[in-house]
């Protein structure tokens, strides 16, 4: 849409010069411009710059409002044109934040069990191998610590680095870059297996990834070796 591109055009344009009421005026003209077209991508766009201007200039209760609509849009149309699950989970993420900072925690929390749900469902991809799930355990530690349980926080929080820190090995290993990968796997096996216990199951899950690295780079000895108990 040549108008809709032009008025979030005029809206940076604005922001650039400071002049913040004219860039919300552009992107409502934008969303309204969207909504006509039934554009759901291009209206949650137009709603986001608006969303992030309240949040800029401190008004979180009209950022939650707008990211809420924005989420309301996202999961009607998950069922029928589908939504990408990193739309998603910078909303209910961006949400979760909203509340946390509110301390709205039975709300911050809920959003993220929302996220778990859906990944259940099928309708989002939190496997390890993706950096999605590492973000919502690391919202999910957010919580637990302002909910005052440090020690489940400290917990979460330590396996969602290192579930991040695998995503990345995971990256490597896809793009074929086997030296980096066996640094990056052998790293993040050292952290799980001192932060988040030698028996769980992201250890075992780095380990086979990591000898399968060790027999794609001609290494099969040192691959059995980690294999073994």
């Amino acid at each position: 849409m040549v108008a809709w591109a032009a008025q979030m055009e005029a809206a940076r344009g604005a922001l650039e010069s400071k002049d913040i009421a004219a860039a919300e005026r552009h992107y409502e003209t934008a969303a309204d411009l969207a909504r006509a077209d039934g554009r759901l991508r291009l209206v949650v766009r137009s709603l986001e710059g608006l969303a992030h201007q309240a949040a800029g200039r401190g008004d979180l209760a009209e950022a939650n409002r707008l990211f809420q609509s924005i989420l309301a849009l996202q999961l009607d149309s998950l069922r029928t044109t589908g939504v990408a699950a990193d739309d998603l989970l910078t909303t209910i993420g961006t949400l979760g934040d909203i509340c946390l900072s509110t301390n709205q925690l039975d709300r911050a929390e809920a959003y993220f069990v929302q996220l778990m749900s859906l990944a259940d469902e099928g309708w989002i991809d939190l496997t390890p191998q993706r950096p999605h799930l590492s973000l919502v355990l690391a919202g999910q530690a957010r919580v637990l610590l302002a909910q005052g349980d440090s020690l489940a926080a400290s917990a979460m929080g330590a396996r969602a680095t290192g579930l991040r820190q695998y995503a990345q090995a995971y990256g490597l290993y896809v793009g074929q870059k086997y030296s980096e990968a066996e640094t990056q796997f052998r790293s993040v096996l050292d952290y799980q297996r001192q932060l988040v216990g030698p028996d769980h199951p992201d250890v075992a899950r780095t380990v086979k990834d990591l000898t399968h690295v060790l027999d794609l780079l001609g290494r099969s000895e040192d691959a059995s070796a980690l294999r073994e108990p």
